[in-house]
């Protein structure tokens, strides 16, 4: 039995104690711990070692978002239970403690990668070792062959609602030495240039799309005139190994029909601003962030009482911990095989599992696969998928963009069905699920000519929308209800958050699956009991 169940809490010195032990202090050293691991393995190995290259979206903001998502639910949530605070509040102290833990490491990976960036200054392009690349590089003397380059042009959304489209065209070309001869062969060039033009259009449903189409079109051949005459500058480069567009840079290389392999390919673009200034105060901004975040953290702490039953709970799970450890790890793994209460969630999540597998060992990419790998396995794309291979909008649902994209789909699919597939039922489960995902597939093409698209999240959707209307129904047990208001909550907030950071997430596929699981929820399972009435009668 603890101190604290014997005392009580009984003066205010105790209570501050507690709340300073068990609530401030464990923030305080796992936020440090996490940043300076995080960091540290940032740097160790994708920027010493170069083990794996992912884009700085997933390094700089998905993966700090979702591992520190997954601390905050599994660590801290304890530690926030023993303040006493209503359930709203504490959903909103969970929220604040996830920001207040994520955003140091955020702000922290962005000093890294400009601090650590090493400048590499040579007189031309040939004295560049592709085998050991920097991220920056001035070159005294090069050339840029505009006429042997290549284009690759995008459409994509450049808001969340498809209101508005963004048309960007790459274009890259060999880097080559003054004094070498344009005419000199050019196979297998290592070492490119690249600039990118980008202009927006409005896509509203009032937007006449034959005149739309003739603007781009314009569009794109004032991009290629523009780029005939473009001269680069080559005293400030950045590689762009790691940049969130080289796919693009890529595709336009293998237009030319010069390209080496893609690990030996070094791809630069003109930095704006100075080598010497790319820091400034980004150190002192970052360690201030945490040293704030903390500062707020302790009042967050301090200002609620104690709740004494939360507290002796907290205390005998801490005790009985180390017995419970080995039982954790056998019910975790029992989330992937099927029982009779679960069938359907675990065959789900295996699928997906296994098929991203399967398309690691192939060679798609583990963290950032391109759009011409995720085609080839099935994703669902309009002009494919309108022409007859129907298949993609099944096929789509258990293909995913990397591991990260992957693993957060997965976690939000085991949540939703520990808590509604025992109520309805595995065949209806996962015919919903299967549904939904198929029609919020085919609701995001209406808006998307040209996008890959990828993901469970539309049919992971559907089963939230599913679950609002068995509550609404009142299929489920009131307990029960509580919690999943607050699980949708946290599920669609998340999803609202990684969408404005990141205009690529699919929000149209995430609204049509929300409906459709509704919908199908709202209509289906009434008709369903008045059946069941006529049977009986």
């Amino acid at each position: 039995m603890s101190a604290i169940k014997l005392l009580g809490v009984s003066n205010l010195s105790q209570a501050v104690k507690t709340k300073l032990m068990k609530v401030y202090l464990p923030f305080i050293s796992v936020s440090l711990a996490f940043t300076v691991l995080y960091t540290f393995l940032h740097w160790l190995l994708i920027i010493k070692l170069q083990l794996f290259q992912p884009t700085e979206m997933i390094v700089n903001i998905i993966a700090p978002f979702v591992v520190s998502a997954l601390i905050v639910y599994f660590y801290f949530k304890k530690k926030i239970k023993i303040l006493k605070l209503k359930k709203k509040t504490s959903e909103f102290y969970s929220m604040m403690c996830w920001l207040f833990f994520v955003l140091p490491v955020i702000a922290g990976q962005f000093y890294l990668e400009n601090q650590q960036g090493k400048l590499t200054k040579i007189s031309e392009p040939s004295q560049i070792n592709v085998k050991e690349q920097t991220l920056f590089y001035s070159i005294d003397h090069a050339r840029a062959l505009n006429e042997r380059g290549g284009l690759w042009t995008t459409r994509t959304r450049a808001d969340r609602y498809g209101t508005k489209i963004r048309i960007s065209c790459y274009f890259v070309c060999p880097l080559i030495g003054v004094e070498r001869s344009s005419r000199h062969r050019l196979r297998n060039v290592k070492t490119w240039i690249g600039v990118k033009f980008i202009r927006e259009f409005s896509n509203g449903f009032s937007v006449n799309k034959k005149k739309q189409k003739e603007q781009i079109k314009k569009f794109i051949e004032s991009c290629i005139l523009r780029y005939a005459d473009y001269k680069y500058e080559t005293y400030y480069l950045r590689n762009l190994r790691m940049a969130n567009d080289r796919d693009e840079f890529y595709s336009a290389i293998k237009r030319t029909h010069l390209q080496a392999n893609q690990s030996d390919l070094l791809v630069l673009e003109e930095e704006s601003g100075s080598y010497e200034t790319r820091v400034g105060h980004g150190a002192a901004w970052s360690w201030g962030l945490l040293v704030f975040v903390n500062f707020i953290w302790l009042f967050f702490a301090f200002i609620p009482d104690l709740d004494i039953k939360e507290l002796n709970k907290l205390d005998e799970i801490q005790e009985e911990e180390p017995k419970s450890k080995r039982e954790e790890f056998l019910n975790f793994l029992k989330l992937f095989i099927p029982s009779k209460e679960l069938k359907a969630t675990p065959i789900l999540v295996d699928l997906n599992l296994l098929l991203f597998l399967a398309m690691v060992l192939s060679g798609v990419s583990f963290l950032n696969p391109q759009g011409s790998d995720l085609l080839g396995w099935g994703a669902n794309f309009k002009l494919l998928t309108m022409n007859g291979q129907w298949y993609r909008l099944i096929v789509s649902i258990f293909i995913h963009a990397g591991v990260i994209h992957l693993l957060y789909n997965m976690f939000a699919l085991l949540l939703v069905g520990a808590f509604i597939e025992s109520s309805v039922g595995s065949r209806t489960f996962a015919t919903i699920y299967l549904l939904s995902g198929v029609i919020a597939n085919i609701f995001s093409l209406e808006f998307h000519e040209s996008s890959v698209l990828v993901g469970a999240s539309g049919a992971i959707f559907g089963m939230y929308g599913l679950m609002v209307a068995l509550m609404l129904l009142k299929y489920l047990n009131k307990k029960i209800t509580k919690t999943l208001w607050i699980s949708i909550s946290v599920f669609i907030g998340a999803n609202l958050v990684i969408g404005l950071a990141n205009s690529g997430i699919d929000m149209y596929a995430h609204l049509g699956g929300l409906l459709s699981g509704f919908i199908i929820g709202i209509t289906y399972f009434p008709f369903e009991r008045y059946l069941d009435k006529l049977n009986k009668q």
